[in-house]
């Protein structure tokens, strides 16, 4: 039987659902994502953090901590790749138990709220070191996994947006929801889309290729709308940009 993966210890409840019609299975599903909402407006988008990479800066979370704080803003989407997995000699990374212990004592959770998905590198302590890192987050508050290589999170107006990270090594089948935006990690570089409603997301580390830049997402729903700020590592202002709705041929 193909298994959806949603949370590794609620299976029994996609087992189940997978005995029902398509028009109750997809409640099943929709419900369960509803425990994934944004209730304010305003909310961060990061993704690609690598902890545990070489050239990691673990203070920088502290500054979207911060600007967050600053801002009222109480919710942050992680779109994968906390840390940065599968141990690489050559890379002189950290070992992955090095690695979980750096995220928990450097990732700022005290109170914003950190809604996150497994990415490739996240996925890959599990595929090849049998390190489920995720187990060891649960003593840190304000940390909510939401699935591993897509997930769908609520807006307070009930558009859905679909969170997204490639990663070949997981077999686990997503359920397939109808949704209004797409975030998706990965590619380490920015990129909004407004007729495909697509935003593509920087990762936040420091040794990105090319001089790619670097950063985080500042994102507003307004009216149906994303109002999708940039900023680099520094907190400066990058560029702006409206995503609209999947369906919406133009924004108002």
């Amino acid at each position: 039987m193909e298994i959806y993966d949603l949370d590794y210890n609620k299976r029994d409840l996609l087992i189940s659902s997978l005995s029902l019609n398509l028009e109750d299975n997809i409640k099943v599903i929709e419900e369960y994502y509803k425990n994934f909402k944004i209730e304010k407006d305003r909310f961060l988008v990061i993704s690609d953090t690598h902890f545990g990479r070489s050239k990691c800066d673990i203070y920088l979370m502290d500054k979207i901590y911060n600007y967050a704080i600053n801002n009222n803003i109480d919710t942050i989407i992680h779109a994968g790749d906390l840390v940065e997995g599968k141990s690489n000699p050559y890379m002189k990374n950290l070992s992955i138990d090095e690695q979980i212990k750096n995220f928990i004592k450097y990732y700022p959770n005290d109170l914003v709220k950190t809604y996150y998905l497994y990415g490739n590198h996240d996925f890959n302590c599990y595929y090849y070191d049998k390190v489920d890192f995720k187990e060891y987050l649960k003593e840190l508050k304000n940390l909510e996994y939401i699935g591993v290589k897509n997930s769908y999170i609520y807006l307070n107006d009930n558009s859905i947006i679909k969170v997204e990270h490639e990663c070949k090594t997981c077999n686990y089948l997503v359920p397939k929801l109808e949704y209004d935006f797409k975030i998706y990690g990965h590619k380490h570089s920015y990129g909004a889309y407004s007729e495909a409603s697509d935003i593509r997301l920087p990762a936040l580390i420091l040794d990105n290729p090319d001089n790619i830049e670097t950063g985080f997402l500042d994102v507003t729903l307004d009216l149906g709308n994303l109002i999708v700020n940039f900023y680099n590592n520094d907190i400066n202002h990058i560029k702006e940009d409206v995503v609209c709705k999947r369906k919406v041929l133009k924004c108002e």
